[in-house]
């Protein structure tokens, strides 16, 4: 776990090392060279990571890459998996308003526990995640010990569970590119949509995926194997803050002479501050360095900030044949 950085009031926590796993279903059908943990054993491992990656690491299983040995490993993906890891919240780190568990990416269906008690859970491994835990922990002028277990549902058995839910809620149709193949190719003989089990109609893979936010190639394609990957994925880190950007938006304007242009530039803030702050916009030329500036005043308690800079004589990408394509 590396040491917390500080830029005057924000600290972060990378949390990357300390962290164990563990297979929390279907132990009793491990076989000797295709494997996850037994009952109660947690094996060392850094994020982020999978279990895929970390079982072959380990030996466990045989390298679905090889052969036909992806099908040797789905069992994987039918069943749960946790991660868990303890850190430390500086006595610097509670003293800020606002501490954050933040998730860049968890794949996919997980549940989130601080200190034995849910504080979130996930069903999309594409999307941020960011747990507000201030409350949740007890007021400290010292460090203090907490720990964090993620557990990781069978995404593949949840897919087909919301392929049977969603069944009744589709307009039945007939199957369009029939059934030798074509985009209307799907699981079963049924010429129906949807079919007997709630199929829709997919070129490959299982078709519970259309009702999963995850990577669709997971469930395998013609260029590569059928892996339900699971695990956190993504870094996690611990971010105590006074105030941070939540998101920001760019609009660059640039009228018909095409000799200059204007970049604007807003954001939202999270948090607050009890002092006027100071907001500075660089844009940086890529090949001369040239730098233009622009600062504002961010008022006591603003929860927003509008910047822009004027440039002239802007690199512009024009089409092919009308110009040069800047980067």
């Amino acid at each position: 776990m590396s040491e917390a950085n500080s830029k005057t009031t924000n600290l972060t926590l990378d949390l990357e090392d300390g962290w164990v796993f563990t297979q929390l279903s279907g132990n009793n059908r491990n076989q000797p060279s295709n494997r996850g943990t037994d009952t109660g054993e947690w094996l060392p491992t850094k994020i982020p990571t999978g279990v895929h990656e970390e079982l072959l690491k380990l030996s466990r299983i045989p390298d679905p890459f090889v052969g036909l040995n992806e099908h040797l490993v789905q069992w994987i993906g039918e069943e749960t998996w946790a991660f868990q890891t303890k850190f430390t919240i500086t006595a610097e780190m509670h003293a800020l308003p606002n501490v954050d568990l933040v998730f860049d990416g968890l794949d996919t269906y997980a549940t989130v526990e601080l200190d034995g008690k849910k504080v979130l859970e996930t069903n999309n491994m594409f999307v941020p995640y960011r747990v507000p835990i201030k409350d949740a922990l007890s007021f400290s002028d010292a460090a203090t010990e907490h720990s964090l277990l993620i557990t990781f549902h069978p995404t593949f058995l949840k897919g087909r569970s919301l392929q049977r839910e969603n069944a009744d809620k589709t307009p039945a149709a007939i199957r369009g590119g029939g059934s030798t193949g074509g985009a209307g190719v799907m699981q079963g003989a049924s010429n129906q949509i949807p079919g007997p089990n709630g199929e829709l109609a997919l070129w490959n893979g299982d078709a519970s995926r259309l009702h999963i936010r995850k990577a669709q190639y997971h469930y395998g394609w013609d260029w590569g194997p059928v892996l339900m990957c699971v695990g956190p994925w993504k870094p996690i880190r611990l971010e105590s803050y006074q105030l941070r950007i939540a998101e920001m938006r760019t609009e660059v304007d640039i009228p018909e002479t095409l000799d200059n242009a204007t970049v604007k530039v807003s954001a939202e803030l999270a948090g607050a501050s009890s002092k006027a702050l100071t907001a500075t916009l660089t844009l940086t030329e890529p090949v001369s360095k040239t730098e233009t500036h622009s600062t504002v005043e961010i008022a006591s308690g603003a929860n927003s900030v509008q910047l822009e800079v004027q440039i002239s004589d802007p690199k512009l990408w024009h089409p092919v044949g009308q110009g040069q394509q800047s980067l």
